[in-house]
C-alpha cells in the first residue's frame, strides 16, 4: 500500500507516538482552522514538491514523514501571512495557553542537522553534529516509540531535530531518520565542506533528506542493478564546493 504524498496528513493516524509529538500535533491543530487553512495547505505543496515529485510514499515510511512535515512546517515555513514561522506566530499572536507558549518557545533553538553516532551508554546517546562539529547528548527513552526499532551502532548517520529537556545538558527527539551506511562518506565530507556556509543548512538538510526518502523508494531497483545510488551523486554534485 502506497500513500498519497499531497494528500492531506492526519496525524490521528500515527499508531505510536511521543508526548513530545503530541504537543507539536497540538500546536499545529491552531493553524488547521481559518484563517489559517490556506497556510497548512500551501505548506503541504512546499513540502512534498521533491519528496513526491516521483514517486508515492511508501506505508511504512507514513509516520516518519508526517513528523518531519509537522516539525518543518511549525519552526521553518514562512507564513504567507505573517512572513514567520508558524511557531513564532503562535507565540507572538499570545495564541494557546500560557503554559503552550512558554514550552514551545523553549523549542525555538533546537537543533535540526545531520549526527553521527560516537557511542551508546545506558541512558545516552552521544552524536557528532557533523554541520556544527559538536558534540550532542540524546536521552536513551527506552520505551519512546524511536528507540524500539532503532538499532543503534556507531558510525551510523542519522538526521533529526533535537530538542532540549530540563537539565539543559541533553536532547531528545521525535523520530529518525537514518542514512545508509553506503552513503556514510559522502555525507560527512558534504557536512564537512559546508559546516562554515550556515546558509546553506537548511536547504542542504532538506535537500538530504529528500535524497534519503527517494533512495528509499528505488532501493530493490539499485539493489537488482547493483548500480551506485545515484540519488545521493545527485546530492553531492549540488553541494560539493558550494560554499
Amino acid at each position: 500500500m502506497k500513500i498519497s504524498a499531497i494528500a492531506p496528513l492526519d496525524f490521528s493516524q500515527i499508531p505510536d507516538k511521543s508526548e513530545l509529538s503530541e504537543f507539536f500535533e497540538s500546536i499545529a491543530l491552531f493553524f488547521s482552522v481559518e484563517p489559517y487553512t490556506s497556510e497548512i495547505l500551501k505548506a503541504r505543496s512546499v513540502f512534498f514538491e521533491k519528496v513526491g515529485r516521483s514517486h508515492e510514499i511508501q506505508e511504512e515510511f507514513f509516520e516518519s514523514v508526517s513528523l518531519s512535515f509537522l516539525e518543518w512546517f511549525l519552526f521553518d515555513y514562512q507564513t504567507m501571512a505573517h512572513d514567520k514561522a508558524p511557531a513564532i506566530v503562535f507565540i507572538s499572536r499570545e495564541m494557546g495557553s500560557p503554559e503552550q507558549r512558554a514550552r514551545l518557545e523553549s523549542y525555538l533553538f533546537h537543533h535540526w542537522s545531520l549526527f553521527e553516532v560516537k557511542s551508546v551508554l545506558s541512558d545516552e546517546v552521544i552524536l557528532n553534529d557533523l554541520l556544527i562539529q559538536k558534540e550532542r547528548r540524546l536521552v536513551r527513552e527506552i520505551h519512546h516509540p524511536a528507540f524500539k526499532s532503532w538499532r543503534i551502532k556507531p558510525g551510523q548517520i542519522i538526521q533529526t531535530r533535537l530538542f532540549g529537556v530540563e537539565d539543559g545538558r541533553r536532547q531528545r527527539l521525535t523520530h529518525i531518520w537514518i542514512h545508509a551506511d553506503s552513503e556514510h562518506d559522502v555525507i560527512v565530507d558534504l557536512c564537512e565542506e559546508l559546516s562554515k556556509s550556515w546558509g546553506l543548512h537548511r536547504d542542504f538538510l532538506r535537500s538530504s533528506m529528500e535524497a534519503l526518502i527517494r533512495s528509499l523508494s528505488v532501493r530493490d531497483q539499485m539493489a537488482i542493478t547493483r548500480t551506485q545510488n545515484w540519488v545521493y551523486q545527485e546530492l553531492k554534485k549540488r553541494y560539493a564546493k558550494k560554499k
